[in-house]
């Protein structure tokens, strides 16, 4: 097949082949597009490197190379390529984007990489280079790998206006739901008074920007900013240039600045500063006082023998100790693992059967035991005493159970201090593990909610000077400060609370929650401030506009917001035919669900939902019987499977299920000996299990179905991660 003369150049210069001439022999890159077309790579490689001997600067070739290289995995002489192409074509767009890449693989700076991408993209013209979405994707995730994701906010939505279709399976770090909703989109910009003397250099400023250019243009916002100090327009085009080449400090401090200026409004200054407080380096405004104490102690098996007999404390064993054992040595530079780590709660796990009070109290109200502490033991090594490490976050009402703790360790001489290097947020406080006194399950949304309202308003924070909320409240000095962080709060999807917890704290503090004001012109709905997804009144949307919301919410990582949205779809009979509205809906509420007996049931009538419309079922069927399996309930488990291998016979996962099963359990002797039941298999499965091809005509991706463990036990918080 001839070559289209009219398609782009393979040099990346985003010309056509037609107008840019750099392959001088056609004939020789139809060949070598055969050769990596048929799998021939390595000698599509060796025949590249001949020509590149005699024609050293053909930049067509070592484009090719650079992409051949990478799909073959040979970053070395992939980085090689990449410095090679740019110093022959400086202006070349994919000799920039290959570079992006080459520096996020040397795990350079994240600036670096942002910079090499923006001129990459500065400089395309019809189309954009072929590596593009990868470059993109390699710097955000180099921002996840370095904790500086909530810069990414920019780069997540050039992503997606990018990648449009092309998006690839699996979730983008940007929907992760711990990242706070005001760090997942661009940040907002204020409009200009009418007839502003710098109107004109501002239109260049935003050519620029649009182009990719924003380095030039935040020297030209510099310049318009010394001639008219301070103006918050020019300041917010500041903001957003200095967050897409990610200047983080220079981002914080314009950020703050806008926070502070009287000349906007109360509503656009509390946004900036609730910014400010998440793009700060380390958000040492957001997090609380830390006990820290890593000392030696007499003997470890006496504070063992001692913890063992208290009520309130959980050991923590099971098949992730060892790894947190080896977390904990590591945070003390100790080669061998910890001996022994306990959680300490606020009260007993478990109610006193001796105790006829108690026993009353347990059958009349749920109890809800929250984490204290964290106490990590160290055996005594040749060259190194017996040792004990406490964690614990500085809260008034566990000061008791802290100082009872360290009374039974009764700590020698201090080791070291290893607390500049910790930190806790008052987020990860907020989200500390708790479980119902007597059972393995975590609290119901409404008894969250009212743990997040008391815990909220009684924490101290550095943002107050070590004063808590409710106490700032009756500062003067502290209400700005004090409503960025409420509104940073409303952020923090990953706390699953109802809506009205956020009202309530509002309440508790005396101030005016600010209402939603999306706009809805001509059926149109459209969010200007992020933080407003989770201020809108769900059941007052119509079904066209709450089902828009939630697909923002998923996509977003939106979780609070994802699950009071799909509650509300579930009440609304005009929603009920509108199958793969429920199966998203469903999906969202099995994932959040608190306890196993709701998953499950909610895992039935997404099955049947899926079936309805002819789609896989086969991993749904896997997670229910490990679900049941984990509730004890292995016979109906096991008449589950079987029933799903009648009732869909050719689904793929389930086959391979059937596979892997008899497989494994293939000789009794074997069987018994590798301990594998229906539910470790299960597990396995969804661990490992391929994704099928979406059946013609349903193009639906389900939210959560990668999740594979059900949630109802508490886990360790490890300070720092």
């Amino acid at each position: 097949m001839p070559l289209d003369q009219y398609s782009p150049c393979p040099c990346g210069s985003g010309k056509k082949m037609k107008f840019c001439k750099c392959v001088e022999q056609p004939q020789e890159y139809e060949k070598l597009i055969r050769l990596i077309e048929g799998g021939q790579e390595l000698a599509a490689m060796d025949r590249i490197n001949q020509m590149l001997a005699k024609t050293p600067n053909a930049a067509w070739l070592l484009a090719l190379k650079g992409e051949l290289s990478l799909g073959m995995q040979e970053v070395d002489t992939f980085k090689d390529t990449a410095h090679r192409f740019l110093k022959l074509k400086p202006d070349n767009p994919l000799a920039l984007i290959m570079n992006s890449l080459a520096a996020a693989l040397d795990n350079a700076p994240a600036e670096n990489v942002a910079n090499y991408l923006l001129e990459g993209l500065g400089e395309s013209r019809e189309s954009l280079p072929s590596m593009t979405l990868m470059a993109l994707e390699m710097l955000i995730q180099s921002l996840a790998n370095s904790g500086r994701l909530s810069m990414a906010g920019y780069w997540g939505e050039i992503q997606q206006m990018l990648a449009g279709d092309q998006r690839p399976e699996g979730d983008s770090v940007l929907q992760d739901a711990s990242l706070n909703l005001i760090a997942k989109v661009p940040s907002k910009v204020i409009d200009d008074p009418p007839g502003s003397a710098w109107k004109e250099r501002l239109a260049e400023v935003l050519s620029l920007s649009r182009t990719f250019r924003f380095a030039q243009a935040e020297t030209k916002l510099r310049s318009i900013l010394r001639d008219f100090p301070d103006q918050p327009g020019p300041l917010s085009h500041l903001l957003r240039a200095q967050m897409a080449q990610l200047n983080q400090s220079g981002a914080h401090a314009t950020a703050q600045k806008l926070a502070e200026h009287l000349q906007i409004s109360l509503e656009d200054r509390t946004y900036f500063a609730a910014l400010a407080l998440e793009i700060e380096p380390e958000q040492k405004s957001l997090q609380s006082e830390l006990i820290f104490k890593y000392c030696e102690v007499d003997s470890i098996e006496r504070i063992i023998e001692a913890l063992n007999h208290l009520g309130n404390v959980d050991s923590i064993d099971g098949e992730s100790a060892d790894q947190i054992k080896q977390f904990y040595a590591a945070m003390v530079q100790d080669e061998v693992p910890a001996k022994q780590i306990y959680s300490v709660f606020n009260r007993a796990l478990k109610p006193d059967a001796g105790n006829s009070e108690a026993g009353d109290a347990v059958e009349t109200e749920r109890l809800i035991a929250s984490s204290v502490c964290t106490v990590v033991l160290f055996a005594k090594q040749t060259d190194k005493p017996a040792r004990a490490l406490f964690l614990a976050t500085r809260f008034s009402a566990y000061q008791p159970i802290c100082d009872e703790v360290l009374g039974i360790l009764q700590l020698g001489a201090e080791l070291a201090d290893f607390t500049a290097s910790l930190s806790r947020s008052y987020s990860e406080f907020l989200g500390r593990p708790k479980v119902i006194v007597g059972r393995r399950e975590q609290p119901s949304l409404e008894e969250s909610g009212s743990e997040l309202v008391k815990d909220f308003l009684n924490l101290p924070l550095r943002l107050f000077s070590g004063a808590t909320p409710l106490e700032a409240a009756k500062d003067e000095r502290f209400r700005g400060p004090l409503l960025g962080l409420l509104s940073h709060l409303e952020g923090e999807q990953g706390l699953l609370v109802p809506q009205n917890a956020i009202d309530r704290i509002y309440q508790q503090l005396d101030l005016q929650r600010p209402s939603s004001k999306a706009d809805i012109v001509a059926g149109n709905f459209r969010i200007t401030n992020i933080l407003d997804l989770d201020r809108l009144k769900l059941e007052e949307l119509s079904d066209q506009h709450l089902q828009g919301v939630l697909l923002r919410a998923m996509n977003l990582g939106a979780s609070r917001t994802f699950y009071h949205c799909s509650l509300v779809i579930r009440q609304r009979e005009s929603l009920a035919d509108q199958t793969q509205t429920q199966v998203v809906a469903l999906s969202a509420l099995k994932m959040f669900a608190p306890t196993f007996e709701q998953k499950i049931g909610y895992c039935r009538e997404l099955i049947d939902c899926l079936a309805s419309i002819k789609a896989s079922v086969g991993k749904l069927v896997i997670e229910l019987v490990s679900l049941l399996n984990a509730s004890g309930l292995a016979k109906e488990a096991e008449q589950t499977l079987m029933q799903a291998t009648q009732d869909f016979p050719e689904d793929p996962y389930l086959l391979s299920f059937l596979q892997y099963l008899m497989q494994s359990q293939r000789g009794n002797a074997a069987s018994q000996s590798t301990g594998f039941g229906p539910d470790q298999l299960a597990n396995r499965m969804l661990q490992h299990a391929t994704r099928p091809e979406p059946e013609s005509g349903s193009s639906l991706v389900l939210p959560g179905q990668t999740s594979s463990a059900p949630q109802g036990e508490s886990k360790l918080w490890l300070p720092g991660t």
